[in-house]
């Protein structure tokens, strides 16, 4: 049987594999092969069967020990995951469900504690550690407490940092970055009444991002149906900038937001036991959106064979912007009777 020479046998502690390089000897008196080959000395011979025995025995010996567990201390956050005052101040409002990503109406008919808006929390973190979602907002945030004044230093450091993480998620086709990133821009240039142009493009970025992350992932959950309520935010706010401000009177404007008015379809959500409740009425109000701008369109038709015609907008007398957004509940309202069986 193969053995183990003296050599060998001094670091069989430290590497045991050693025990496999090939040392024969036909006496136990005379030197081993190996050790004549390379000029070594050599002593006592130690037998396959012997060294098996004394491994097994000492392999035996660790396993039967008790493994240490040191205490885990918290991770220390780099300098680039913590936030800086400012940036606190603009962020908890988002982190305690009362701006952005709430979606109240849309989960009213929810019973468990869970919310929407912890989906982006669960993704990015308590400190949104993605540059994008984070300056995207504290941007918005900006703007919505009126602080994005136009030549404030702040507000214009911020807008360049989103913007920058914005490309560079563009470049890298971090889709779930783009999508989240292009509903604040729309959001925010809202606020900000940037051109038309400017947000519906931001609009069309989270439509096809969105797509391009379903395509790569495939995966249907409750933060595919707040991809779902963002894109009826979005509408539903280009909806009211339509009726009461009367800004996008061209044909290709509401062209452009009756393509847009149509729900996302990700998933019919039938896992869920409040999600396709809350589709229903998204769909309900998608309707109505298309029926305001249909309406809008055919005023505007009117209203270039006609000069006499008023060019703001059927409804821009109707409606005042608090009108317009109670309107929402009844439309949600509507939404709820009609799902009802008869």
């Amino acid at each position: 049987m193969r053995t183990v020479s003296c050599v060998e046998t001094k670091g069989i502690e430290k590497q045991e594999c050693l025990a496999y390089i090939k040392c024969q000897y036909k006496d136990t008196q005379l030197k081993c092969e190996y050790c004549v080959g390379k000029g070594l000395g050599c002593g006592p011979k130690i037998s396959a069967k012997s060294w098996q025995s004394d491994y097994s025995t000492q392999l035996a010996s660790k396993m039967r020990t008790p493994p240490i567990f040191t205490p885990q201390l918290p991770l220390a956050r780099s300098k680039e995951e913590q936030l800086i005052p400012l940036e606190e101040r603009y962020i908890t409002p988002i982190r305690d469900g009362r701006s952005l990503f709430s979606f109240t109406q849309l989960q009213a008919c929810r019973t468990d504690q869970g919310r929407l808006y912890a989906c982006v929390f669960r993704r990015f973190g308590p400190s949104l550690s993605s540059p994008v979602i984070r300056f995207g907002c504290v941007l918005y945030s900006m703007s919505k407490r009126g602080d994005a004044k136009a030549f404030d230093i702040s507000h214009l450091m911020y807008l360049d940092k989103f913007y920058t993480a914005m490309r560079r998620a563009i470049d890298q086709q971090s889709f779930i970055e783009v999508a989240y990133g292009s509903f604040i821009a729309v959001m925010y240039s809202l606020k900000q009444h940037r051109p038309f142009s400017e947000i519906t493009n931001h609009a069309k970025a989270f439509r096809l991002s969105v797509h391009q992350l379903m395509t790569s992932m495939g995966i249907v959950n409750e933060e595919t149906f707040l991809l779902e309520c963002m894109w009826e935010k979005i509408n539903w706010r280009l909806g009211s900038r339509l009726v009461v401000e009367a800004q996008s009177d061209t044909d290709v404007e509401l062209c452009q937001l009756m393509d847009f008015a149509k729900p996302l379809a990700l998933s019919d959500y039938s896992f869920s036991s409040w999600m396709p409740e809350s589709l229903r009425e998204i769909d309900v109000k998608f309707q109505f959106l298309r029926l305001i701008i249909s309406l809008e369109m055919q005023h505007c038709l009117a209203a270039q064979r006609d000069p006499k015609i008023n060019s703001i907008g059927v409804f821009e007398r109707g409606y005042d912007k608090f009108r317009f957004e109670s309107l929402e509940k009844d439309v949600v309202q509507s939404a709820q009777i009609l799902s009802q069986p008869f």
